[in-house]
């Protein structure tokens, strides 16, 4: 573990292994690598307080975190670093809202803010930002009356209150890059990592929990120092 640490902005992830055993990282996008890592059992509130003041107190205070959308990770990152930017990962909100918005939804409501969510991750300017917005406020004034009266206990219309309330929840931190380049807009560089990561895991699928946990450790270790 690092004794101090540099990094300003950072990136945020976990993903589980074995369905079990989840690594959680913090990742530099500027040197693309991992800065630090827990293994845990799970990613809640609870695992990462203590963790996050550790890191605290080993120096580590970034201006910015690029993140999903996990509430508990969320109120952990704000009750340890309050003056904390959190970015939300648009890539994340955009693939998330896809999916709960079907392949071919059959209603123009959904359609309509499925084109908008297609959009999301080519917002590089202000201007941009700012037709993005004109577009998914008339989506929600045209279909207010709609959305008002979608059943949440029918499949299809409770996954389109879903991602509305999804956008509405991640509105005021979807934007932060914009007015600083270095915070990146998504979290696809850790992404990239865990999916480079878990294809040398299946190599070694059957570990122990113990035994799991310091391989990955290890390999993390290994390929951070060769970068």
């Amino acid at each position: 573990m690092q004794s101090s640490f540099r990094e300003r902005h950072l990136v945020f992830d976990g993903t589980y292994f074995s369905h079990v055993y989840c690594l959680l990282i913090f990742w530099d996008p500027c040197r693309h690598g991992v800065v630090t890592t827990y293994f845990c059992a799970k990613e809640s509130y609870f695992v990462c307080v203590p963790w996050f003041t550790a890191l605290k107190q080993q120096g580590l205070h970034p201006h910015s975190i690029t993140m999903d959308g996990n509430t508990q990770i969320i109120r952990a990152i704000r009750e340890v670093w309050p003056g904390c930017t959190i970015q939300r990962c648009l890539y994340h909100i955009q693939r998330q809202g896809l999916m709960w918005l079907r392949r071919y939804p059959k209603s123009e409501l959904a359609r309509e803010l499925k084109h908008i969510l297609s959009l999301l991750t080519f917002i590089k300017t202000h201007s941009q930002e700012e037709e993005w917005w004109r577009l998914y406020n008339h989506w929600r004034l045209q279909f207010k009356e709609q959305l008002r009266v979608l059943d949440i206990h029918n499949k299809v219309d409770s996954d389109i209150v879903r991602t509305f309330r999804m956008v509405e929840n991640a509105a005021q931190d979807m934007f932060h890059f914009l007015d600083d380049r270095h915070i990146p807009s998504t979290s696809n560089g850790a992404e990239s990592y865990f999916s480079w990561l878990k294809d040398h895991y299946k190599k070694h699928r059957g570990l122990r929990k113990t035994h799991l946990e310091n391989y990955l450790l290890w390999y993390v270790y290994l390929n951070k120092t060769q970068n």
